[in-house]
């Protein structure tokens, strides 16, 4: 067989970094192996589902760079189609399979009709608790035969179908690609619901049944999939279909040590595009979380993690999300842009930014290593590219120290007297040299007269980019002010 994988997400909000995560490493085996990377939607849960949702995580996993061969598709207008051989590739799309396979089961006696109500169910589970045992269902209509249940059903009974779980004591055994040999006590399934009363599969079921009809080879999911994965795969055997192999990923971890939360929009994929992350610095990022090349290298490019990437990498210890690597890591990818293709990716984040193209070309090569994130950069240039220079609040008060407007007007003097269109950086040391002021009593004044605000690069960067035209009329602004 050949390697098939698969991401099935759930449009219950945006896309978590969590999720980018097993999305990728599905991704990167699928690609090294030249095999096929598949995206499907699991939308049974009636209660959670948003599918407004769905839109915005599509095209996150485009924008990450996570493109797939078959599944889900998101035409120009944002239609969502299905392609691929084996669509539709929803499971709201795919219930009429679900209920057939349900059918199958219950005719080889493998699933029965099941009409317990939760009050019953609930008693059960409550005398399991007196008596200090683990639940598990023990239904009453487990050996009851097909007619009579049929005839409920057409009195308007309502039912669910489950499935007839192995009563002999044995031990499942399982192979995680991930964590090795791995052991589950019999006593820890009981018969589980395949189809609810409302007639929706629950998770496991769908799931399994996808899987297999899709022929997919390798699973790699998070590690709070793993109690699912017995019950897949008794499903799985019991239809006759071949069981794919699977892995469990480690957990995600946030600076606390604590699992990152899925409840705070900072988590998301979309969250990290907004903020002018690039998509190779949190594909780079992500793929270090629970993988290691057994390298020293940590700069990897999409091409490079593919060429790479190896399941023997993956461990089960928790990897701790680091923000400020993720930061370092996208200013290492900042710096290796072209010029030309920073200033294009820029768009968003810059007015009019193509006006401004030739200006960009001479500033950039000069700044860029001081740039974190394209927001940052932004923030950055428009210090040199602003027409109508405003002083910051936290500026004004600066402005105000006893030495400010001595030292300004120093400047502003020393800016006429110089006959060039920019200042060298001889001339900058020239200058902090004869106003005999050190420290925060000279650059804090100057930061606030030449970019409106006490904080930010270099001064000797602004002083020597900006035309002495523009340092004059600044200048003037801040002496107003003092």
């Amino acid at each position: 067989m050949s390697v098939r994988v698969r991401f099935a997400p759930s449009p219950t909000g945006y896309l978590h970094v969590g999720g980018a995560r097993t999305a990728l490493f599905n991704y990167l085996f699928a690609k090294k192996h030249n095999g096929s990377f598949i995206l499907r939607v699991e939308d049974t849960d009636q209660d959670r589902n948003q599918e407004q949702s769905l839109i915005p995580l599509l095209k996150s996993l485009k924008w990450l760079g996570l493109n797939w061969d078959e599944g889900l598709s998101l035409d120009k207008n944002n239609n969502i189609t299905s392609k691929g051989l084996y669509a539709p590739y929803s499971q709201q799309d795919r219930l009429s399979i679900y209920k057939e396979k349900a059918m199958e089961l219950i005719k080889t006696e493998k699933a029965y009709y099941c009409f317990m109500n939760p009050e019953e169910e609930n008693k059960q589970k409550q005398q399991a608790i007196k008596l200090g045992k683990s639940f598990r269902v023990s239904s009453p209509y487990r050996n009851r035969d097909i007619k009579t249940a049929e005839e409920k059903i057409k009195q308007g009974q309502k039912f669910s179908i489950r499935f007839k779980t192995p009563e002999q004591k044995k031990d499942y055994k399982l192979t995680d690609l991930v964590r090795g040999e791995l052991s589950f006590p019999s006593d820890s399934l009981g018969d589980f619901i395949l189809i609810r009363t409302d007639g929706f599969p629950v998770y496991n079921f769908s799931c399994a049944v996808d899987d297999s009809l899709m022929q997919i080879s390798h699973v790699f999911r998070g590690e709070e999939h793993l109690s699912n994965t017995i019950k897949q795969q008794l499903i799985q055997k019991a239809l006759g279909f071949s069981v794919p192999k699977i892995g469990h990923l480690s957990i995600i971890l946030d600076k606390n040590k604590k699992k990152l939360s899925k409840r705070s929009g900072s988590e998301s994929v979309e969250h990290y595009q907004k903020e002018g992350y690039l998509p190779s610095a949190l594909m780079n990022f992500l793929s270090l979380l629970g993988w290691n090349p057994k390298t020293e290298k940590e700069f990897f490019h999409k091409k490079e993690l593919i060429e790479s990437f190896n399941i023997e990498g993956l461990n089960s210890s928790s990897a701790v999300f680091d923000e400020d690597k993720l930061l370092w890591l996208n200013q290492e990818h900042i710096k290796k842009l072209s010029t030309e293709k920073l200033i294009e990716i820029l768009d968003s984040f810059i007015k009019d930014i193509q006006t401004k193209k030739t200006e960009l070309e001479k500033l950039i090569p000069a700044l860029r290593s001081g740039f974190k994130t394209l927001k940052h950069s932004a923030q950055i240039l428009n210090l040199f590219l602003q027409t109508n220079f405003e002083l910051k609040e936290s500026a004004l008060k600066i402005l105000k120290w006893p030495n400010s407007k001595t030292l300004l007007t120093k400047w502003k003097i020393f800016l006429q007297e110089s006959k060039k269109d920019h200042l060298s950086l001889e001339d900058f040391k020239k200058f902090q040299k004869e106003s005999k002021l050190k420290g925060k009593e000279f650059f804090m004044p100057l930061r606030c007269a030449l970019m409106g605000q006490p904080e930010g690069i270099e001064i000797k960067l602004l002083a020597t980019l900006l035309s002495i035209e523009t340092l004059i009329k600044r200048a003037d602004i801040a002496l107003k002010q003092c």
